[in-house]
């Protein structure tokens, strides 16, 4: 199974029974992109139930465009919480 090269999914694996990305290709703006595109869908769909299925996949985009930002921010790691002034000043 080939993905062109620079897609998110050029560097996905199979493992177990889902697709696991490496999560520093996935971009804010690119669960946005989806988002925005599953809300286009459904507008364009006369059917409510499908509809609020095309949303609810919009609102999932959302929050993992949220998630992905959470992980672009950077960590207090316990090293830089436990590092003590020297005794000097």
């Amino acid at each position: 199974m080939g993905h062109k090269p620079g897609s998110p999914y050029s560097k996905c694996h199979l493992f177990g029974t889902g697709w696991l990305m490496d999560r520093r290709q996935i971009s804010p703006a690119y669960w946005r992109a989806l988002a925005e595109e599953a809300r286009v869908f459904a507008e364009a769909m006369t059917d409510a139930r499908w509809r609020l299925y095309m949303l609810s996949a919009a609102q999932t985009y959302e929050r993992l465009a949220e998630f992905a930002e959470e992980e672009s921010q950077p960590r207090i790691t316990s090293a830089s919480v436990l590092e003590r002034p020297s005794a000097s000043s």
